[in-house]
């Protein structure tokens, strides 16, 4: 999308597919059709955040984070891990929960932050690959912690692109993955592992 208009399934077809994106490692290229654009902003962030981690893992405990996609190594003195808020996606002065992470990374994809109209339609800026359109989604967020940020980003947008049940499930089924949701209709949802790191505020709009 260029942020004002939706491409349609049409649209996807006549500009081309992610999938016919072609990698070349060995002299470092990158092929792309014609009219297909590359945005790595989420993962390039978890990326980053990785890669400042492994160069300070082992020295001393430390929280990097890029603006809500971090990693968490070790603890803070005299604490057992370190705690990170998460914030409701529609009311951002609400912390919908806090999480106690150590030697874990956490992101989280949300449709609430970048969005516009096109006509009478919300539009939004997570893009499914199946229509080339804005996710239909009746998910707001999807918290992700894991062993790695960019693992992280990658499952908290899938989540999001495939909705509340069928995301549910699939975290469920991923080894070392675990994930906190919001719905449009303010449910919190979490997978069955992720009450390990949680603790959810008593919050006055859900």
């Amino acid at each position: 999308t260029n942020g004002t208009t939706a491409v349609t399934p049409a649209d996807a077809v006549r500009y081309g597919q992610f999938s016919q994106v072609e990698l070349r490692p060995a002299d470092r290229r990158i092929i792309k059709p014609t009219g297909v654009k590359l945005d790595l902003g989420g993962i390039g962030k978890g990326w980053t955040v990785d890669r400042a981690a492994d160069r300070l893992v082992g020295h001393a405990p430390f929280l990097v984070n890029a603006g809500g996609d971090l990693y968490a190594y070790g603890s803070p003195p005299n604490q057992s891990a370190w705690t990170v808020d998460i914030p409701h996606p529609v009311f951002s002065d609400q912390t919908i929960a806090q999480l106690k992470i150590a030697d874990r990374a956490v992101a989280t994809s949300s449709i609430t932050r970048r969005q516009w109209w096109q006509g009478n339609t919300r539009m939004h800026h997570l893009i499914d690959p199946r229509t080339g359109s804005p996710a239909d989604t009746d998910l707001l967020s999807v918290t992700v912690v894991a062993q790695r940020t960019t693992i992280a980003e990658v499952f908290a947008k899938t989540a999001v692109i495939l909705g509340s049940a069928k995301g549910l499930a699939f975290l469920d089924s991923v080894p070392e993955v675990d994930a906190l949701m919001v719905t449009a209709d303010n449910r919190v949802l979490f997978t069955s592992q992720m009450a390990r790191y949680i603790r959810v505020p008593e919050l006055s709009h859900i």
